[in-house]
């Protein structure tokens, strides 16, 4: 996982269930820790962490449409990773956009969330091509905000 500061959990801490995930685990995770996954089994992200119990799958919606049951499948998914005690669904958008599904979720947006923590990895000590790819992103966002 990046290593940036705000940590991702805890950038989205002003959302009480996402801040009780985020003090369950008590130190940071070094970045190797975190096992980062992309489109497996129809999951667009998915974020593991087996010290500390965590499992996190991100439905990522930007252009597509949400499929019939499939938060309900990525739901059936997690409940049976039960090697990981927090199992997390997140539903991602540019904007606030619900699903139709209705399923137990967090919802955040480009516009919200990842926008203001990307901009708050920019003041972390990383390379210049890595915050330069990270301005890039926000402008994107700031384009799909309109």
């Amino acid at each position: 996982m990046l290593a940036c500061h705000p940590p991702f959990l805890t950038a989205l801490d002003y959302r009480p269930q996402l801040l009780a995930l985020a003090s369950q685990i008590a130190d940071q995770p070094l970045p190797f820790e975190w096992a980062i996954g992309r489109e497996r089994e129809k999951i667009d992200i998915s974020i593991r962490n087996r010290r500390f119990g965590v499992i996190i799958f991100i439905e990522n919606k930007i252009d597509a449409a949400e499929q019939p049951s499939q938060l309900s499948r990525y739901r059936r998914l997690l409940d049976k990773a039960i090697m990981y005690e927090l199992r997390v669904l997140v539903y991602l958008t540019p904007e606030e956009t619900l699903p139709t599904s209705g399923e137990p979720h967090f919802h955040i947006t480009y516009a919200d969330d990842i926008r203001d923590w990307l901009v708050g990895c920019c003041d972390a000590v990383i390379p210049d091509r890595v915050k330069h790819n990270i301005k890039q992103y926000v402008e994107i966002i700031d384009v799909l905000r309109g």
